[in-house]
């Protein structure tokens, strides 16, 4: 069963599970995922942010990123697989997810498992930070995050960079309503992101479609 903690400096949070959550989960986000098209558009964008955490997934069941021995019993230990993801990584990865089950026959154990990731999200978020989580659990829930754009691969893309480029601290971790509230497109601050994607676009000499983002590799969790 799911458990998650908050990360060290706040960054993001660690998922917590054994072989058989990750499996579930892994094969589930697949389900969600799709065809796994990468297409220049809303669908296309959400698949990219599906594979993203079931790559994350498959890797911490390959024993290759967090282990940890439980007890289970007096005497008796099992491993638990984990990975960390950012915050800004996961509550899209729980918007698009939501988003595609919507349109996707699910059954009674997949749903639990997705208000399971949702539980332990808001509980790691309220484990760091009670006053700034009540206000990004909000972006927790059907349609509570636009995913539904056709930029939103790149909106969660411009908006980890700029997450990750701030202090780690709690004045970041508050600020994460506000980085999010720029996908809203009748809000004040669209246009600056979207500003920002263009201008990342013209600078590379390419697409849209064809930005590159690198440079997440030393992230301090």
């Amino acid at each position: 069963m799911f458990s998650a903690t908050c990360t060290k400096r706040g960054t993001g949070i660690t998922i917590w599970g054994d072989e058989d959550d990750f499996r579930f989960l892994y094969d589930l986000v697949h389900k969600l995922a799709g065809d796994g098209e990468w297409t220049d558009d809303a669908k296309g964008g959400r698949t990219r942010i599906l594979h993203s955490i079931a790559y994350e997934v498959r890797h911490a069941h390959q024993e290759t990123r967090l282990m940890r021995p439980v007890e289970i019993a007096s005497g008796v230990h099992v491993t638990e697989f984990g990975f960390n993801y950012s915050w800004i990584d996961l509550l899209f990865t729980l918007a698009c997810l939501r988003f595609n089950a919507a349109y996707t026959a699910t059954d009674e154990e997949e749903q639990t498992c997705l208000s399971r990731l949702e539980f332990w999200t808001k509980k790691a978020l309220h484990e760091y930070d009670g006053k700034g989580a009540q206000h990004i659990e909000t972006f927790i829930g059907p349609h509570a995050l636009n995913v539904n754009h056709e930029w939103v691969w790149h909106f969660n893309q411009q908006i980890q960079m700029d997450y990750l480029e701030m202090n780690a601290n709690k004045t970041r971790f508050r600020n994460i309503p506000y980085l999010l509230n720029q996908t809203e497109k009748w809000g004040p601050t669209y246009n600056n992101l979207n500003g920002k994607i263009a201008r990342t676009a013209q600078e590379l000499g390419c697409g849209i479609f064809e930005i590159d983002y690198t440079g997440f590799k030393d992230v301090k969790w």
